[in-house]
């Protein structure tokens, strides 16, 4: 067990963080363009997820650090 935690421990997972969701029709998708808003089911200032393999394991701030955007967590969920 020791030895697969050391061996797994360096390999590369990407996360991406969701902000919120939405649902909108085949139509609407079809019909979007440039410059089109979708509004999402979350408030503003809520915390975001960030799912792990699908799952979601933290919950946090979307913030900045210089000119990039961040993630700040907050919470593990799931604990």
């Amino acid at each position: 067990r020791d030895q697969l935690s050391k061996t797994v421990r360096g390999v590369p997972l990407d996360v991406a963080v969701e902000l919120g969701g939405a649902r909108i029709t085949l139509r609407q998708l079809l019909a979007l363009q440039r410059g089109d808003v979708v509004a999402l089911d979350t408030r503003f200032g809520s915390p975001a997820v960030l799912p792990v393999q699908g799952r979601p394991k933290f919950l946090g701030q979307v913030g900045r650090i210089g000119n990039r955007l961040a993630f700040q967590i907050a919470d593990v969920m799931g604990q």
